[in-house]
This record gives C-alpha cells, structure tokens and sequence, in this order.
C-alpha cells in the first residue's frame, strides 16, 4: 500500500515510539525483577501485603504498553497527525493537500504550508507567517539550533533542526513572502523580537507592518522600473530623501549614513519648517539589496523624529 508523506511520517514517528517503549518496559521487568530479589529477604508479612499491588502495576503497565503497541503500529490517516493552529481548513484537506507538495523532511516546505515535524506534523499557512529564522542557541542555553516562526496569534520553534537546512527553508520561504527583517543580524533581532512578541503582541505586529510597508515600497518603485525595461542589475546613482523637524536630527542622521557610504547631495530648510536631507549612494537597485539599505535607513531613524520618502534613480535601458 502506497503512503502519502504524513502517513510516512506518522510511521516513522511510531517506529521511535515502539522503541522507546520496549526500552520502557526492559527498564520496568529489571527493576521488578530487583524488587522481586529484595524481597525475598524481606519478612514474609510484607512480601503478602506488597505482591497483589506489585501485579496489579505491573498489569496496568503490560496493558498499557499493549494498547499503545497496537495504536503505534498503524500509519496516521486523512491527517490524524496534523496541528492545525489556524481552523480555515479539515485535517483531511490540508493532509491531502501536503500528500501533493511535500518532499521528506524534518523541515518541509510546501507551496502553501511550512510544515514542522515532530511527534506530530505542524501545518502553518504561508499566508500566516511574519518571519521565519534559524535561531542560534546562547551559550549554556536549552538548544543548540531552533526554527523559530513567528506567525499570526503565536510562534512556533523546532529544536535540534541543522542550521543549514534551517536557512535554506527560510531563504525559499522568502521567496513567496518578504524578509522584511533582512538588514537585520538575525541572531540578535530573534531574541528581541520573540520578547516583543510574547509581552507585546500589538507592537510587533506595528513594528513588522512598519518594514513591511517599505518593502512593498521598495517592490513597487522596482516594478516601475522594470515595466520600462529596466533589468535593476546596472548599478547608478540613487537618491534618497529624508525629513526632520529637528535639525539636530539631520545632522546626527547624516553623519551616520555617511559612514555607511552615502553621500549628502544637499540639505535644506523647508518654508513649512521641515528640514529635508538627500542623499546619494551608487548601487544596482535590485529588490533585495535596495531593501536592505532602505531597512537600514528606517533603522537609524528609529531614534529620532523623521519620515524617509523613498528613493528615486534614472531608468537604465539595455543598449
């Protein structure tokens, strides 16, 4: 008989169960069977009084071990093995679904789901998540190498995953949702983020819609130009434009991005009492990078008062 991928899992999942529980039980008899030599020395009151509570255990541990032998040693069909933490579809649908995409592994990526695999299968819907990353473990800490995602209402980790698989799920994820957090370090913002997430939901979600409008921003001016024929592979001269109630703000601002290799094309003062800061930077503006250095922008401005207004540069043609 042909298994789809989650009944395959399941079995998989079963077999490490049944091992386990024949470890259990050898575990069990031995120290039974201690008891049991013990107590031969033991005053024969004692050995009267114990025995029928001894048997009546290890009855209950024999059927016990049985039940969940017999229920281990079938597949988990139409999805018996799936978490569904978002309730828009049946077990059944969503299995036969991932029957169709999925390809074995611990990590599975499917066109809809990100599917994490342990004792059971977690489907989490593309649609549903925010940000995905292979969280290094601190020194001392409980792992060593996590999937962490955070989606829609909760996250979700799977330990012990390899790093580089990890990554390799998460670059591919990106390939149908935006890394809004891609100028980020990723082992340092994890941490933040899943604090900011678990004590304060409301602003992560304000913190990543925030990155995310720049990117779809950034996507849109990217479109434009290669509706003119632009491949965004020629690197130019880009402008950025940025603006400030504070001069102070200008100026700090500028001096850092100077340091990043921008240019300050001009700054001014506004008649409305705005200060407006231009700056320049040579590079090819393609959608990942042009989206790492707006995100960086948006970072440093993160401590003061300003609005960044995106950026401009020249249609560059194929001769």
């Amino acid at each position: 008989m042909q298994f789809g991928y989650l009944a395959k899992e399941s079995l998989r999942v079963n077999a490490a169960t049944r091992k386990t529980l024949f470890r259990a039980l050898v575990v069990f008899d031995c120290a039974l069977a201690v008891i049991y030599f013990l107590g031969r020395d033991a005053e024969e009151g004692f050995i009267s009084f114990a025995a029928p509570y001894i048997l009546l255990f290890a009855g209950i541990v024999t059927v016990a071990t049985v039940v969940r032998l017999i229920t281990t040693s079938r597949p988990a069909m139409n999805g018996e093995n799936l978490i569904l933490p978002y309730d828009e579809h049946t077990r059944e649908d969503v299995a036969r679904h991932i029957d169709w995409e999925a390809r074995g592994d611990k990590i599975v990526l499917t066109p809809s789901f990100l599917l994490l695999c342990s004792k059971k299968v977690t489907a989490i819907p593309q649609d549903k998540i925010y940000w995905i990353c292979a969280q290094e473990g601190r020194k001392g800490g409980p792992f060593i190498v996590r999937l962490l995602v955070f989606a829609v209402g909760e996250t979700f980790n799977l330990e012990g995953v390899d790093i580089e698989r990890a990554k390799h799920v998460a670059d591919m994820l990106y390939r149908h949702i935006p890394n809004v957090f891609s100028c980020f370090n990723p082992f340092r913002l994890s941490y933040l983020l899943e604090e900011l997430f678990d004590k304060y939901p409301k602003d992560f979600v304000a913190y990543h819609k925030y990155y995310r409008t720049n990117w779809f921003r950034d996507y849109t001016l990217c479109n434009n130009l290669t509706q003119q024929s632009d491949s965004l592979t020629e690197p130019r001269e880009i402008d950025f434009y940025i603006y400030f109630k504070e001069e102070s703000d200008m100026d700090s601002v500028a001096e850092k991005l100077t340091e990043q290799g921008f240019t300050v094309a001009s700054r001014e003062k506004r008649e409305t009492g705005v200060y407006g800061l231009s700056l320049t930077l040579e590079m090819a503006p393609e959608l990942n990078n042009i989206n790492r250095v707006t995100s960086g922008i948006l970072r440093v401005l993160e401590d003061c008062e300003a609005s960044f207004d995106g950026w401009g540069c020249p249609v560059s043609r194929p001769n």
